[in-house]
């Protein structure tokens, strides 16, 4: 378990049923003595995620009890003056958690000045440590004018768009002008050359 989480200790009953009250309830670690015989239900919180966990005391014995989160993480690695933001289904988590993340499923956001934003899906697994890498891609086009890229789910004039924040590695670029349609793979890397398109 984390070094300091909140818990708290349940009694249950012969019947199976557990108290509505705690037994005992602080911060971790902590060590309880004279606990009645029996069956407990303890209950770990670290930030939003709480844990239970069955534990049973008995006469003449001493119980231990560990709870461990399975917390994964996310390494981003941006361009300068780029910024990472990432965002559960009800909450934003802060950068300096980004090395505890609750399992779940998340939007990552990269952003700056210049460039288009995009966001994609992060799915945290237990134990799931992952790392991303992003780039920007610049896009030319010829002509200049009426030639449109699709950024996330938008489709953006080049002569206007910024540039493209992108996961490093070979990508696929789509492009459009009028009723003809191209794709182009790129390689997405920092000093990499431009994608152009040409109608």
């Amino acid at each position: 378990t984390p070094s300091v989480a909140d818990y708290r200790l349940f009694a249950i009953d012969p019947s199976g049923a557990t108290a509505a009250t705690p037994y005992s309830s602080g911060k971790t670690p902590a060590d309880l003595s004279k606990v009645p015989v029996g069956e407990y239900e303890l209950r770990v919180k670290h930030r939003d995620w709480e844990l239970p966990k069955k534990v049973v005391v008995k006469r003449n014995e001493t119980s231990a009890a560990e709870i461990v989160f399975p917390y994964g993480s996310l390494q981003v690695t941006v361009p300068p003056n780029v910024s990472a933001a990432l965002r559960s289904k009800d909450r934003m988590i802060k950068p300096a958690d980004f090395n505890e993340i609750k399992p779940d499923n998340y939007e990552l956001t990269v952003s700056g000045e210049g460039s288009e934003p995009v966001t994609q899906l992060v799915v945290i697994g237990e134990n799931d440590h992952k790392k991303l890498d992003f780039a920007a891609l610049n896009v030319s086009s010829q002509p200049l004018k009426g030639v449109e890229i699709l950024i996330g789910e938008k489709w953006h004039e080049t002569a206007l768009a910024k540039s493209l924040l992108l996961p490093t590695g070979d990508r696929t670029v789509n492009a459009r002008c009028g009723k003809y349609k191209k794709d182009q793979v790129v390689k997405v890397a920092r000093g990499a050359s431009p994608a152009h398109f040409d109608f």
